[in-house]
């Protein structure tokens, strides 16, 4: 990292310090295990990164470093009140608030209008963990091919429920996800309601957990071959590659189409069959309706998880005009 920034003059990005260690140390792994090595070595106070994760750098001193942090001065500053287990999990410490979900679902359920005014420390800006008490009847998995609006859809579970998501994805490759927010990465306990899966697809140690129902959002094909191979080719969540793909490496972008096409299909070919088991309900959101018109995708959403037809007058409904207005 200290050669790649060297080398620009300025913080390098994952792309970038991968390339360094191609031509400086012969390094042939890929740039996904660089990204992972980069995050794991983050956790260790080792160096420091932008409020995005698009660079980083040896230093927080400097132009064009205001706002880097390292691990500790981050986490410190965006969880008060919580704690790193052994396995660098996030937990909340003892005193602070969590939510049972059998009286969550029921102050949902209910219409009255008062215990939901006095339950509005739930809604606060921070969102909770569950209790942890079993939850043998309505755990969700959420489901998605990777950068279908997974992210998009995870942020409405937790305005609707003020409950955290999980998800089972290993921490090794989601550290800066950890840090951006999203407390729950790599726990699938029932801490959480609302799992995200890129299931069936799974990494190696990543956490196993079991489900009552499955939401699964869907997105069009194209926007999706050409978001994730911005993911992997910057390794962030949040740029975009600086040329055209099509148009600069034809060849290579060609043969991007047709690979990542097949993975697609078998992915979809896969959790369709598994839907049509019937073992567990399944709710289908398409992404781009949610983006249009979220009012009665988040309506079927809420009854979905609270197991409730009719929505008229109740706290849920309540809820659900509060995350749009």
């Amino acid at each position: 990292m200290e050669i790649a920034e060297e080398l620009k003059g300025s913080p390098p990005n994952t792309p970038e310090v991968h390339c360094v260690t191609i031509n400086h140390y012969g390094n042939t792994s890929t740039q996904g295990w660089v990204s992972a090595f980069l995050q794991n070595l983050y956790r260790e106070d080792l160096f420091y990164a932008d409020k995005f994760f698009t660079v980083w750098s040896m230093t927080n001193t400097g132009p064009g470093k205001e706002g880097f942090e390292n691990f500790s001065e981050r986490f410190r500053r965006i969880y008060p009140g919580y704690l790193l287990d052994n396995e660098m999990h996030i937990r909340a410490k003892p005193g602070t608030k969590v939510v049972n979900l059998v009286d969550l679902v029921d102050l949902l359920r209910s219409k009255d209008r008062h215990l939901w005014e006095q339950a509005g420390w739930i809604y606060n800006n921070e969102l909770k963990y569950l209790d942890g008490s079993p939850n043998n009847s309505n755990k969700i998995a959420f489901a998605s091919f990777p950068r279908s609006g997974n992210t998009f859809l995870r942020k409405y579970f937790e305005m609707l429920s003020g409950i955290q998501t999980g998800a089972d994805n290993t921490l090794h490759i989601n550290v800066t996800l950890q840090m951006m927010g999203m407390k729950g990465e790599d726990i699938a306990d029932d801490t959480v309601w609302v799992v995200k899966s890129h299931s069936p697809w799974c990494m190696p140690f990543a956490p196993v957990f079991h489900a009552n129902k499955m939401v699964c959002i869907v997105r069009n094909p194209m926007d999706v071959i050409v978001s994730w191979l911005d993911l992997i080719a910057t390794a962030s969540h949040s740029t975009k590659a600086p040329f055209d793909y099509e148009k600069d490496y034809p060849e290579w972008w060609d043969w991007w189409i047709r690979d990542c096409s097949k993975l697609y299909a078998k992915w979809f070919e896969t959790v369709m069959r598994d839907a049509n088991l019937r073992k567990v309900p399944v709710l289908w959101i398409r992404y781009e309706d949610l983006c249009e018109n979220p009012e009665p995708h988040l309506k079927n959403i809420m009854r979905f998880m609270i197991n409730l037809k009719d929505l008229s007058g109740t706290n849920a409904e309540r809820r659900v005009q509060e995350v749009l207005s």
